[in-house]
């Protein structure tokens, strides 16, 4: 079968990758009422993590009882899922703690650097052989992403000359002062890190899906090792976070929220994984920065330019022409070529 090939696979594809797109929107949500607060920021990447990782797990348990009550062996040696759960934690976790010191700005450079980086891994690890238009799609996705940068930086700086304007004439704890990213290389530096182990990640995780064709076995394993590993992290280098003065009412929504996006945008991923491309699934995650622009209009009283308008358009543009055109991997190899 060749990817996209069949009517209707296409616009199937990325309507379900927008569907993962407004789930890590309501994350990204969620972490930054969470990084936003005052007086003191909350940063438990982690412990939210955990509950993730330890909801998944369950489905270990789902597929003991569909097999009658009898252990199914794996498909894949263990030891696998180990490494390919830590790379996932470390992904979480990294680009979590960016909240804390680059502004949203600089987190989208997220999707721009997944984009390479899933395209090299993809041709290395799956043998994809990709043409001028798949690049020409990519193009079209960087220049989106260009634009939306460029937004958020143009909006980030009218925000701190008002709040510096603000500060000197309020008390109020919400005003800033002074530069609110003191640290905002190290920042960049760790959402380009998280934004390369996502590709790894992803690239990963469709070769487990595509290749083996069991989801709830990947599903449950990765659970499971997640869960230990971060379990085994929060203790070195969270638990003073988890003081109950660092929580404040409504905290449990908060947490409740994120779990349940993170937890169906994973489920979600897996399953689009089982019938489309890495690079096709980064691409469709870069709208994610227009539906967050959308909600922090509504939630925290902003406002977008046109260029986030123009962003998208570029976007939609480039996620059609890489939909349209059919990829060739390896495990395609026996299918006519393109």
């Amino acid at each position: 079968m060749k990817i996209f090939e069949r009517s209707g696979l296409t616009i199937y594809a990325i309507l379900t990758g927008q569907i993962v797109s407004l789930l890590i929107s309501g994350t990204s949500v969620f972490t930054e009422y969470f990084s936003v607060h005052k007086p003191n920021k909350v940063s438990i990447p982690l412990f939210l993590n955990f509950i993730n990782y330890f909801c998944l797990s369950l489905h270990l348990v789902y597929r003991y009882f569909a097999n009658n009550r009898l252990w199914k062996p794996l498909n894949i040696p263990w030891w696998k899922y180990v490494i390919f759960a830590f790379i996932d934690v470390e992904a979480n976790y990294i680009i979590m703690k960016a909240y804390l010191y680059s502004s949203m700005a600089s987190i989208a450079l997220l999707d721009a650097f997944s984009i390479p980086s899933a395209v090299c891994l993809s041709m290395f690890f799956f043998g994809i052989r990709y043409n001028k238009r798949h690049f020409i799609g990519v193009l079209f996705c960087f220049l989106g992403v260009g634009l939306s940068f460029i937004s958020d930086l143009s909006t980030e700086s009218n925000s701190n000359n008002k709040k510096e304007q603000k500060s000197s004439n309020s008390d109020d704890p919400m005003n800033g002062n002074g530069n609110p990213y003191p640290h905002a290389l190290w920042g960049n530096l760790l959402v380009l890190l998280g934004s390369f182990l996502y590709a790894l990640s992803n690239v990963i995780q469709e070769s487990i899906v595509k290749e083996q064709m069991d989801r709830i076995e990947y599903l449950g394993m990765l659970g499971t090792f997640g869960a230990i590993i971060s379990f085994l992290q929060l203790f070195i280098f969270e638990i003073e976070e988890l003081d109950t003065n660092n929580f404040f009412p409504g905290s449990q929504y908060l947490i409740f929220g994120f779990v349940t996006c993170l937890f169906t945008m994973y489920v979600t991923t897996s399953y689009f994984l089982t019938f489309a491309d890495t690079s096709l699934f980064n691409m469709s995650l870069l709208t994610a920065d227009f539906y967050i622009a959308i909600l922090f209009i509504y939630l925290f009283h902003g406002t977008i330019s046109v260029e986030y308008i123009f962003a998208f358009i570029c976007i939609a543009i480039g996620l059609f022409i890489c939909g349209k055109e059919p990829l060739r991997a390896k495990y395609e190899e026996n299918n006519d070529d393109i």
